[in-house]
């Protein structure tokens, strides 16, 4: 159960008027001083999307999401009001096949006497020796005792979910259902106390983890405990972890790098939300929090965040949606004054809202080397073959054929997740001699092992583009689907390198964005790629020259996506000789997570190795130039061959 929900209770007997008034001033108060000096990083997020709205299905509230995913399918099951009276809260459900559009709720849970809520649910797949179940851990509220957290389960995440009992059964709202975390200190209704709740489990190596809130140790602080299970029911002695004043967590697990990944809403309930992650590899023992989404990301007075993972709780794929409570109309004014008196409403007032964001910019790992063999492979289809950082680049962690024949020269390759399925899928852009006499995508399934198409795409661009068209794929205007650019270098009647931009929502049928750019056509040739420079949540356009300078160094210019990339924001010589724009391909990633881009350079020409090599130069040198340093420098598994290779990196969890 969460605050509010004590809250309302509270609002609701005039003998605790004063405790209430004492909590909200208690939150704000922590609030206020939780200004600690965080870490920081730009991320690419998506716009809030809408995924319950209370008031259009007859409760006030929806908020505290605790999200799965499953078959290819995320459920979301989240607190919302309940019937009134001793009936504070129920938990429903919601489920989407995009997380886009969700389904209407279901409601899953509804409190009995003994709980007075049903709220801050988590669920996870688990075998405690009698089968796989869904468990579904969710605070109550015991009288005079204040919040603590039960358990219940089901064979299907469509329910029925039965309660644990005292008596060690599993029934549908028994009377006696049975308290699994009690809070460190039970104390009376009219205390200034929260209890325990709003857990958060992981499973792993055959063991639960759930990780929970207590406001009632000695030292009188809001804090985060860890308790372990192998049975679901019985659960070791509290752990303190150490963090502290972050009301609400959800824990995630990074199987890569064998870490454990804290979410938190710091400053929540406030016009300055912002979202921060902590890293552990023991789960008890954690790193100081590090803002991946700052002010203005999330909606101000966001709350009760829960993010997207597998059954088990473990990060996936290469985006997560991260879903939290935000007031009505994500109204921006409301000041630190808001409560449950305001106008507009806001405290309380809370519709349940998601932002995807990408894997890269909150995981604790870091990116791999993808070579797409085109044609002459063993297998005489296209070929995947992914080189792992792990690794130092020299063993592969996947080598496969895809369901693609071979392709020529008319093929450019991405790696993209286009179906937001949580995984990288390989996306072929065939640019000429095409059955439709269109450009055509083709994006082969990363959940197949690229053995299936997930979608072939003919656009309204003629097949046949003119020489040094580009292709890349944005995020252009934050919706969450990726967009299909086109950069146009030669022939454009504005004499100027043009970016065009088709709408991923409209499966690539529809121009989002036409532009002239401040490069010029003619002699000056560049790589074209995206990414958001200057962190203001807009794709800026990242140039890199591939025609002679006058520093006899390889360029980078960097045109403003807030500016529809009419100004220059970057224009640097780096490190790289001019030479490199011929000897092979260019990415650009946050390498080292510091929230500025990095330049990466895959060498495949001109190697005394034999060996293509990888070059990342950093984006941002302690206030000196940009691209001036390489972060690294290595020789990798793969043969030099620049004909027949295209080379991509991709985020690592």
């Amino acid at each position: 159960m969460s605050r509010f929900d004590m809250g309302q209770r509270i609002v609701k007997d005039a003998r605790s008027q004063n405790f209430w008034l004492r909590f909200l001033g208690f939150i704000a108060l922590v609030a206020t001083v939780f200004n600690l000096p965080f870490g920081s990083m730009a991320m690419a997020a998506s716009a809030p999307r809408l995924i319950v709205n209370a008031q259009a299905f007859g409760f006030q509230y929806a908020y505290g999401p605790t999200m799965i995913r499953e078959g290819g399918v995320t459920h979301a099951f989240f607190c919302s009001m309940g019937a009134g009276g001793e009936d504070w809260d129920h938990v429903r459900s919601v489920y989407s096949y995009d997380m886009v559009h969700w389904s209407a709720p279901l409601t899953v849970l509804t409190s009995s006497r003994n709980e007075r809520a049903n709220c801050d649910p988590s669920i996870v797949k688990f075998n405690a020796g009698d089968g796989e179940y869904f468990y579904l851990y969710y605070s109550g509220n015991v009288k005079d005792v204040q919040t603590v957290n039960y358990v219940s389960r089901s064979r299907s995440l469509a329910g029925p979910f039965f309660k644990l009992t005292d008596r060690g059964t599993w029934e549908a709202n028994p009377s006696d259902p049975h308290v699994v975390v009690w809070p460190f200190r039970p104390t009376p209704d009219s205390a200034a106390a929260y209890g325990a709740g709003q857990p958060s489990l992981v499973s792993i190596n055959n063991a639960l983890y759930q990780w929970y809130t207590d406001t009632t140790s000695p030292s009188k602080l809001n804090e985060i405990f860890l308790r372990t299970s192998n049975d679901a029911k019985t659960w070791s002695n509290a752990i303190r972890t150490g963090v502290q004043n972050s009301f609400s967590v959800d824990v995630k697990y990074d199987p890569v790098q064998k870490k454990f990944v804290m979410f938190s809403i710091e400053k929540g309930h406030r016009v300055d939300s912002v979202l921060a992650i902590r890293t552990s590899s023991d789960g008890v023992n954690w790193s100081t929090p590090r803002v991946v989404c700052g002010v203005g990301c999330l909606p101000g007075w966001s709350n009760n965040v829960g993010v997207s993972g597998d059954s088990r709780g473990f990060l996936s794929g290469t985006n997560v949606l991260v879903g939290y409570g935000a007031p009505y109309g994500l109204n921006p004014t409301y000041n630190n004054d808001c409560k449950v008196s305001a106008a507009p409403l806001c405290w309380g007032y809370w519709n349940l809202y998601g932002t995807m964001v990408d894997l890269q910019s909150v995981a604790s790992g870091s990116f791999d080397v993808v070579a797409v063999a085109r044609e002459k492979t063993g297998s005489g289809r296209t070929e995947w073959h992914q080189l792992t950082e792990s690794s130092s680049y020299r063993n592969f962690t996947l080598q496969t054929a895809t369901a693609l024949g071979p392709s020529d020269g008319t093929w450019d390759f991405k790696v993209a997740d286009l179906n937001r399925d949580g995984h990288a899928d390989l996306v072929g852009i065939k640019r000429a001699t095409t059955g439709s006499n269109r450009v055509e995508v083709h994006a082969l399934s990363g959940a197949s092992t690229f053995q299936n198409f997930a979608s072939q795409i003919a656009t309204p661009i003629l097949a046949g583009v003119a020489k040094g068209t580009q292709f890349e794929f944005v995020d252009w205007n934050r919706d969450g689907v990726l967009d299909l650019a086109m950069i146009l270098q030669e022939g454009t009647g504005s004499g100027k390198v043009e970016v065009h931009i088709l709408s991923g929502a409209s499966n690539f049928q529809t121009y989002l964005f036409h532009v002239a750019t401040a490069l010029h056509t003619g002699a000056d040739k560049f790589q074209i790629r995206f990414a958001d420079w200057d962190g203001d949540q807009k794709s800026d356009l990242v140039a890199i020259s591939q025609t002679q300078t006058a520093t006899g160094k390889l360029e980078v210019h960097i045109l403003s996506g807030a500016s529809s990339f009419s100004q220059f924001v970057v224009q640097t010589a780096t490190a790289l000789s001019q030479s490199a724009a011929d000897q092979g391909d260019f990415q650009v990633a946050d390498w080292n997570r510091d929230g500025t881009p990095d330049l990466v350079f895959l060498k495949t020409k001109n190697v005394s190795s034999g060996r293509a090599e990888i070059h990342v130069l950093s984006g941002q040198n302690q206030g000196r130039g940009n691209f001036d340093s390489f972060l690294l420098q290595q020789v990798t598994g793969l043969g030099a061959d620049d004909k027949n290779l295209d080379f991509m990196v991709m985020p690592r969890l």
